[in-house]
């Protein structure tokens, strides 16, 4: 009985060697059946055109995953491999993507997804990988992971654009001529666009009105007028001031008598004919800029009111702009 009882026991140790060996070589899935979340992996798993019992490392730092069963969603398995164990996949993951990336018939979708895992590898396993013979039925062909290597290297497989080469100039031959030096000094930029005209005001406006008239007896009429003069710019007048104008006609008569504020008398002028003048009489002789001085006097004419527009005002020896009575009141 008691030789019965421990070949029993010596058996049963067997087994459980055996389970626990088959189990830490990866032989199968049961030692990694869960995610970091509590959901069960599903195995077997489809990856790159390969098919997996194992958990897969994904990633930069070879991160396990698995697809679980309940939702059919990524997740990290919550059991990790050895460091032997994990080199032994992501070295079996990759060769396997090689092959799909050299069989011409897999599909696109295929060759997509077994691109990615070559992107996903460390350089140091490409580089171990890229002088393995890689066999599709039997037949060694061109390792791709050689070919991407050379394509990432050439910045392609990452979707860079390779590098720029910059092209010199050939050198100068004896039949050509030497380059041009520099001119000295710039050339002459051209001269700015002259400043648009400054409008400039006239020393003086001027105009007038008939303030009533009364016909007479012998045809003709006597009017009251008043002449209003704007100083409009430069300074103002404080040392007298002396009014030359002219009417459209010279059939007017000017009551000398009757300025008020100012003398009044008809005058020749070689330029202008018959002209009519009015000055200050010392007590009335300053005129503030932008200030109208208005002076009213008396005339006679047989013509009619059309005669009595003015045709020339001169102020101090500037000549004035006249305005039309309608056009501008001040």
């Amino acid at each position: 009985m008691p030789a019965r009882r421990d070949a029993r026991a010596v058996a049963t140790i067997a087994v459980v060697v055996f389970v626990v060996v088959c189990v830490g070589r990866g032989g199968g899935a049961t030692a990694l059946t869960l995610t970091s979340d509590g959901r069960t992996c599903k195995f077997p798993l489809e990856v790159g055109g390969a098919t997996s019992t194992t958990c897969v490392p994904f990633g930069s730092n070879d991160v396990l995953w698995c697809v679980a069963e309940e939702d059919g969603r990524w997740g990290t398995c919550a059991e990790a491999y050895d460091a032997s164990e994990r080199g032994r996949v992501t070295r079996e993951m990759t060769l396997r993507a090689a092959r799909t990336l050299g069989d011409s018939s897999a599909s696109a979708d295929e060759k997509r997804a077994a691109n990615e895992i070559l992107e996903n590898a460390s350089a140091l396993m490409l580089r171990a990988l890229a002088d393995e013979n890689i066999e599709i039925d039997g037949t060694v062909i061109d390792n791709p992971i050689a070919a991407y290597l050379e394509k990432r290297d050439d910045g392609v497989a990452s979707g860079s654009p390779p590098p720029i080469k910059r092209l010199r100039p050939p050198p100068p031959t004896a039949s050509s001529p030497p380059p041009s030096p520099p001119p000295s000094s710039p050339p002459p930029s051209s001269p700015p666009p002259s400043p648009p005209p400054v409008e400039t005001l006239p020393r003086c406006r001027a105009r007038v009105d008939i303030r009533w008239e009364s016909p007479q007896a012998d045809g003709s009429s006597e009017f009251g007028m008043d002449v209003y003069v704007l100083l409009s710019s430069g300074d103002s007048i404080s040392d007298g001031w002396r009014v030359i104008f002219k009417f459209m006609s010279d059939q007017v008569a000017l009551y000398s008598n009757s300025a008020y504020g100012a003398d009044a008398r008809t005058l020749y002028s070689p330029d202008y004919g018959r002209v009519y003048e009015l000055a200050d009489r010392g007590w009335d002789a300053f005129i503030a800029l932008y200030s109208t001085k208005r002076i009213g006097f008396n005339v006679r004419t047989r013509a009619d009111s059309r005669a009595l527009k003015l045709k020339l005002l001169i102020l101090n020896g500037a000549r004035c702009e006249v305005v039309e009575e309608s056009s501008q009141r001040y």
